[in-house]
């Protein structure tokens, strides 16, 4: 019986978890379309020589810069992070680097998914139906854009507020701190207000209300819509 549970043991160190198999397989399946992924959208060299003006000049643009027609014209730079973050990989690695990195936001956005269907399902098949089906409608998005942080950021604004919800988690304060990443890389960050909106509906028209959550979640609100106010923009965002 002891033998048995040593080896129940070695078992569960040794070998991979669902979860983990999980994130290798998009991280690789991403990996393997890294050409397509390049390639079907243009944008991936404009955004890399904006953040390496960023890196070099340690200013953001406000107005356009390089284009011809529209020289000096008005810009919002909202996905100046992310253009900072792509141009990184990119002198770290090459365009391989940015593959890479691409992979990896997209490993662990889905792999999140999975964490989140696992917690409210306790069901580890069905989560990972839930992954599985998450990835494959969210795969035509696959592509070297600052719009990954959105997916990323969309599975952890969710879990965090799930852990809000359900009383698994007390504080706020990462909420605004998600929202002020979120606003600088990539201009789908209202995305996270929205569901926050949704969310605290659905407890406010609860009948059992529990005033602590709901305490809770009014705070995350306006603290993530001043958050998202600091960007080079402020409310031209």
């Amino acid at each position: 019986m002891n033998t048995k549970k040593i080896a129940r043991k070695i078992a569960k160190f040794v070998l991979p978890r669902l979860g983990e198999v999980f994130f290798a397989a998009i991280f690789a399946a991403a990996i393997g379309l890294g050409p397509q992924m390049m390639n079907v959208d243009g944008d991936l060299g404009r955004h890399i020589t904006l953040g390496s003006y960023i890196i070099e000049t340690g200013e953001i643009p406000t107005n356009d810069i390089f284009s011809f027609s529209k020289l000096g014209d008005p810009l919002t730079p909202h996905e100046w992070l992310a253009d900072v973050v792509l141009s990184l990989a990119h002198r770290v690695a090459g365009l391989d680097g940015v593959i890479w990195l691409t992979a990896l936001v997209l490993a662990l956005s889905f792999w999140l998914i999975y964490k989140h269907s696992l917690n409210l399902s306790n069901m580890s098949v069905l989560a990972l139906m839930g992954g599985i089906i998450g990835a494959a409608a969210g795969s035509m998005h696959w592509l070297t854009r600052p719009h990954i942080f959105t997916i990323l950021l969309t599975a952890l604004w969710s879990l965090e507020l799930e852990k809000v919800r359900i009383g698994l988690k007390k504080g706020w304060v990462i909420f605004p701190v998600m929202m002020f990443a979120w606003a600088n890389l990539h201009g789908a960050f209202i995305v996270g207000l929205v569901i926050w909106a949704a969310v605290f509906l659905g407890e406010l028209l609860e009948k059992q209300k529990n005033w602590n959550q709901l305490r809770v979640l009014i705070w995350i609100g306006p603290s993530s819509i001043l958050a998202s106010l600091l960007n080079p923009d402020g409310l031209g965002i």
